[in-house]
């Protein structure tokens, strides 16, 4: 016969095994790159690539992404002091497009889903999901952020941006 605490036990055990189980489910269902991939010359792309670089650590390609404007104030160096986190973090961002807007001045307005992908052993898979807003222009031909892109957020010699936008 088994005691009470024997059978709480293996009640615990029981739930792990089923957390572990989904964690696997959504790996497979749901693998790293699942999302849509973007051509290189559209500015989907050019956020997608952008992510992609910060990831792998090439901050020169990252911040090869902004305008000739924005790379007066966020040097290569700023990049690579405020991207590396994405390296580190997570194992996998995905981009999602939410909307595409065109504003005045050429600039085109993309507002995505980012969703952060850590594996954590046992527990299976965490995620974390926020919207993210990306300002381009084309600048001889290649599309280029007119704003600092997330994760970077902002630029030395930059004013801070305003919340909500």
């Amino acid at each position: 016969m088994r005691t009470p605490s024997g059978r709480w036990l293996a009640a615990v055990a029981g739930v792990v095994v089923i957390l572990v189980a989904a964690g696997v489910a959504v790996a497979v269902i749901n693998p790293p790159g699942a999302s849509e991939t973007f051509s290189e010359d559209t500015p989907e792309g050019v956020v997608q690539r952008f992510v992609v670089a910060l990831q792998e650590r090439d901050y020169g390609l990252a911040h090869g992404y902004l305008s000739d404007e924005l790379k007066k104030t966020c040097t290569v160096a700023h990049v690579e002091e405020t991207g590396p986190w994405t390296a580190e973090r997570f194992e996998d961002v995905r981009v999602v497009l939410l909307g595409k807007e065109e504003l005045s001045g050429g600039r085109t307005q993309l507002r995505v889903r980012v969703t952060e992908v850590n594996v954590a052993p046992p527990f299976g898979v965490n995620e974390f999901t926020h919207r993210e807003r990306y300002v381009l222009v084309q600048e001889d031909g290649e599309w280029r952020f007119v704003e600092p892109p997330w994760p970077i957020g902002w630029c030395p010699a930059l004013t801070p941006p305003e919340k909500g936008g």
